[in-house]
């Protein structure tokens, strides 16, 4: 699922990546409202978009998605399940559902990823690339 604010998100982003136009019709099916925020996820002081995950990911019982230190940190803390962007690459990667991590993780770095190069650099060794 996809709350609102991170499709809003990801739509201010379009100036400058042209592949968020491609992200914005995927999660199309899977787009949600915003749902309320509890006090003990508005009290981590996160922008919209990691509340936002937080808080769906604890009303669906779900994994949630997040690249931020502090949103991570307020998921674990709730007990939640947390995977980011890498993890999401390395297991699209063994599900056979992308040909190339390196690849993507390129042209994802080309459009302004930022993830250390050592973090990097031990997924495509884990994977053999």
């Amino acid at each position: 699922m996809v709350p609102q604010s991170v499709r809003l998100e990801i739509a201010a982003g379009q100036r400058r990546d042209v592949s968020c136009g491609k992200t914005l019709a995927w999660m199309e099916p899977y787009r949600t409202e915003d749902t309320s925020l509890s006090s003990s996820v508005e009290g981590w002081g996160l922008g919209a978009g990691e509340s936002q995950v937080v808080a769906t990911a604890l009303l669906h019982s779900g994994k949630a998605v997040l690249d931020d230190r502090m949103g991570r940190r307020c998921a674990k803390a709730h007990g939640l399940p947390v995977i980011g962007t890498l993890g999401v690459v390395l297991l699209s990667r063994r599900l056979d559902m992308i040909p190339s991590a390196r690849t993507l993780l390129k042209a994802m770095r080309r459009q302004g990823l930022f993830i250390d190069d050592r973090m990097i650099e031990g997924v495509l060794i884990e994977l053999g690339e």
